[in-house]
């Protein structure tokens, strides 16, 4: 980082993002009680599509699976565009975006983390139940476990706790 009085206190935080509403929840927590205005920002979007292997014990083609990386790489590009307008909305202006793909997103969040420096990821939790949250693993489980920095994880907001 270069040194200077506009970069010594800038910080690097990545918001781990997908169309869910827990997402929506944790950018918003983000910009309304941790937002810093020196801060970079790194919008994070992984896409899960299965291995090749599992895919064969699917039955899908390498052809099926290339046309569900397409279809998923435009709304990705659609999901950057609305977090990109949310944020520019509230006056942020440090954005970058990464669309990544993986196997394990938490996994690929841990490293986007290390490469980018960050002082911290913000992600939402998508409320799996307890059985399926034990057969799978939980996204946020493993970056809060694996990260070189603190998480994070906003829980889905009811009518009661929200403010």
């Amino acid at each position: 980082m270069a040194s200077g009085a506009n970069n010594e206190h800038r910080f690097t935080v990545i918001l781990s993002i997908d169309a869910s509403k827990q997402s929506q929840e944790a950018v918003h927590y983000y910009l309304n009680h941790i937002h810093r205005p020196e801060n970079r920002v790194i919008l994070l979007h992984v896409i899960e599509l299965p291995d090749i292997g599992h895919a064969r014990h699917m039955h899908v083609t390498p052809g099926s699976l290339h046309e569900m990386w397409v279809e998923e790489s435009i709304k990705a590009h659609e999901l950057k565009n609305q977090y990109e307008e949310m944020l520019k909305t509230h006056g942020v202006k440090d954005v970058e975006s990464r669309c990544e793909g993986g196997l394990k997103p938490g996994q690929v969040i841990v490293s986007a983390a290390v490469e980018e420096g960050a002082l911290m990821v913000v992600m939402g939790t998508r409320g799996m139940g307890v059985i399926r949250r034990t057969i799978l693993g939980s996204v946020s489980d493993y970056v809060v476990h694996h990260a070189p920095c603190p998480v994070v994880v906003c829980r889905q907001l009811t009518t009661d706790n929200k403010k």
